[in-house]
């Protein structure tokens, strides 16, 4: 190759006058030479002065080209490089066979240092030469003493072996520290719950926001038993929900079977809340919230629907001698009215989003909005776990606030169109949505700027806007052929307004993927994923539309293989297309076959016992099957995918 010409010297620099005048006596100042003289001056043994190109190359117009591993003292820097990388290749060796080996005090104690210290690679050296003693440095940490050293070797051996070669474990560090004894008698791990707990505030009680972290976390820590801002039911509550985060082997009651994930925390949970015999309690009532969710996440819904309404008799009670049980609260009573107005703000919200997912009327009357002072506490923030970055700001009471007044507009949408079984004449059904939506307008426009979307949102926020998408496919799901000739009534464009919604309800979907690992998504986008792939399904043929089914797809895929709920709600929309004979494209063809084979088997069918409902028969009014999940799989379960795309019967 005829190598490229360089481009002509720039024009000489006028000299400017000097600062000062050198003396006759001095010699003329010498550039120096180049450390490493380019190729062409080295082949012709002419002095390089260095530059790119050199002065000379660019006098002569010819390739400068300088060989750096030519450069002696590069190759010491680099000699050194390679002793220092082959000292740590050798440290990794010797970690791996300390690990394995069958020395376990050893390993735990090489394991404390480098989990619970900032120590040097020449400490942790020591350390494995058992010439240094991790006491000397963990001396920040009161908790870790020789006592709970010899706690933690206690440990059983099956559970701590499978996580030691874990990558995501050795540097895994719980943004919150906590005891597990005494609230659970499930594991004595307090590295384990400490991470679980951790997942559970992270990113599940930051959309719900029902128990305050601060008050919990004050009494966990203390460790002892008749705590009033924690319990042993609330603790094992929140540990069986927190495994659905997390991919440690202990998760699963059972190691070889995946569907017993959180079933050892929750059966202790349930047992405990059946010893309460309904007392009534700010941690009983957080207790049934986390029992609920687990319930409903692996497809035991109709069972979940009985403790909503034990939820709402609880919040009920707390706030009808909300005085009395303040007053009873001695010193603790700015702590106990701050616990109460959390909690039952909480479920307050949460209840019409439950309804709506199960589509069934509130089970008491809508309170009034509730407002909590908007402070904008810098100590307020929130940061992802178990991924590492920066914290921002959380806004927890405005977004308590925005979401408060969401769930007036929902409980007014359960209340009208979840009512009854009858079907809405169709004028009426059409007023309502619209003032719904005009609602739900009003809404968007009264969100504090903090909380919107323009800021760098927090799960807590992404979800509330996805449930605020809901809303509007939901109303305008009811409007399939719209009566009203107004075309500039919202009823008019319902079929707009609700795929509009479902592409939106895509983007915030892609954020989470794009911003959290897929496991942190939170548990509620399953219901939303599903409501969107409903609406997507009337406009497939639209290359838009199948795009942004396809994405929503995966994200609901994704879900599936934790959550038995949501592999049923996938089922459903899989199902439902079948029945439906929609033609769908190569890429959608191709999930759901991905689905048949790597998530779902044939005995699925038998785990749920869901009044779930199939949003195609109850908003849409189509004959597609029967209107409740269980009832669907058990009836239509039987479909496969042809090569075309269309239904075929499933083959044995």
């Amino acid at each position: 190759m005829v190598p490229m010409p360089s481009p002509p010297p720039p024009p000489p620099i006028r000299p400017t006058q000097p600062l000062y005048r050198a003396s006759k006596s001095l010699p003329p100042a010498r550039l120096p030479n180049a450390t490493i003289a380019c190729n062409q001056c080295r082949k012709d043994k002419a002095k390089c002065i260095g530059g790119a190109p050199c002065a000379r190359c660019r006098k002569e117009n010819k390739q400068c080209i300088v060989d750096e591993n030519r450069d002696s003292r590069r190759k010491v820097a680099l000699k050194h490089k390679l002793e220092t990388l082959e000292q740590d290749r050798s440290l990794l060796i010797q970690l791996l066979e300390t690990l394995r080996g069958e020395d376990q005090v050893k390993a735990d104690r090489l394991l404390r240092v480098i989990r619970k210290s900032k120590v040097s690679f020449d400490e942790i050296r020591r350390c494995i030469d058992n010439d240094f003693d991790p006491d000397a440095v963990i001396t920040d940490e009161s908790r870790l003493t020789r006592a709970d050293s010899q706690q933690h070797l206690s440990r059983s051996r099956s559970s701590s072996r499978l996580r030691v070669m874990d990558v995501k474990w050795l540097s895994d560090n719980p943004r919150w520290k906590v005891p597990a004894q005494p609230w659970t008698s499930v594991s004595d791990d307090d590295d384990f719950v400490s991470h679980l707990v951790s997942l559970f505030f992270t990113w599940h009680n930051n959309t719900l926001n029902w128990i305050d972290p601060e008050l919990f976390f004050m009494d966990m820590e203390k460790g002892q038993l008749g705590a009033q801002f924690c319990s042993p039911l609330l603790v094992n509550s929140i540990l069986a929900v927190a495994c659905f985060y997390s991919s440690y082997p202990e998760v699963f009651a059972e190691p070889s079977d995946p569907n017993t994930r959180g079933m050892h925390f929750y059966n202790e949970a349930k047992r405990l809340l059946d010893e309460q015999q309904g007392k009534y309690s700010v941690t009983n009532l957080q207790g049934l919230g986390g029992i609920y969710t687990w319930v409903c996440i692996t497809g035991k819904d109709r069972f979940g629907y009985l403790i909503l309404g034990q939820m709402a008799e609880q919040a009920q009670h707390m706030m009808k001698f909300r005085d009395s049980i303040i007053a009873k609260a001695g010193d603790q009573a700015e702590n106990t009215t701050r616990a109460i107005d959390v909690t039952t703000s909480g479920v307050y919200n949460f209840l019409p989003t439950a309804c709506l997912a199960l589509q069934r009327a509130l089970p008491f009357k809508k309170p009034p909005p509730r407002h909590l002072p908007e402070t904008h506490d810098p100590k307020d923030t929130w940061m992802p776990y178990p991924v590492q970055a920066e914290p921002v700001q959380a806004h927890t009471n405005c977004l308590v606030n925005a979401l408060s007044k969401l769930g007036c507009v929902t409980w007014d949408l359960c209340s009208f169109f979840f009512s009854n079984n009858d079907k809405l004449p169709q004028s009426d059904t059409e007023k309502m949505a619209v003032d719904i939506y005009t609602d739900l307008q009003q809404w968007t426009e009264e969100i504090p700027e903090c909380v919107s979307l323009r800021n760098v949102p927090t799960p807590g926020v992404l979800d509330m806007h996805l449930r605020y998408h809901s809303n509007i496919m939901t109303i305008f799901g009811f409007i399939q052929n719209p009566s009203t000739i107004d075309k500039s009534s919202p009823a008019h464009r319902a079929r707009e307004l609700r795929l509009s919604s479902a592409h939106e309800l895509r983007k915030l979907l892609d954020i989470q993927r794009t911003k959290w690992p897929i496991e942190c998504m939170t548990m509620s986008s399953s219901q939303f994923s599903t409501v969107a792939l409903f609406t997507l399904l009337e406009d497939l043929d639209n290359p838009s539309s199948a795009s942004a089914f396809a994405d929503t797809a995966i994200s609901l895929f994704s879900t599936a293989k934790r959550l038995q709920l949501a592999k049923g709600m996938f089922r459903l929309v899989q199902g439902t297309a079948l029945q439906k004979k929609i033609r769908l494209s190569p890429e959608i063809r191709n999930i759901f076959r991905d689905f048949d084979e790597v998530v779902w088997v044939k005995e699925d069918k038998e785990k749920f016992s869901s009044l779930y409902p199939n949003f195609a028969v109850t908003v849409q009014y189509e004959s597609v099957g029967e209107a409740e999940l269980d009832d669907f799989l058990e009836q239509w379960d039987t479909l496969a995918l042809g090569d075309h795309g269309t239904p075929t019967p499933d083959r044995e």
